[in-house]
């Protein structure tokens, strides 16, 4: 999952939200921050860091959706993405 400095934290609830309402759990989530993301993003995210298996990846720059989610392929540990 990719997140920049566009992404809205309202945008971000629904989904990090479905994610633990799931019935079959992730074991780990990669979250890519593609740039610097606002303040209202990170607290979202460290809202949902005790309930999700979040593996960070930070980026200084942006670099673009495709890049961001290459390098969060990479750092993926199971078969299934």
């Amino acid at each position: 999952m990719s997140v920049y400095h566009a992404t809205q934290s309202s945008e971000l609830i629904p989904c990090l939200q479905s994610l633990c309402d799931q019935q079959l759990h992730a074991t780990q989530i990669v979250l890519v921050r593609d740039g610097p993301v606002q303040p209202e993003v990170e607290q979202c995210i460290d809202s949902f860091s005790s309930q999700l298996p979040f593996e960070h990846i930070f980026f200084s720059e942006n670099r673009g959706l495709g890049s961001a989610l290459q390098d969060g392929l990479y750092a993926c540990e199971n078969e299934i993405v």
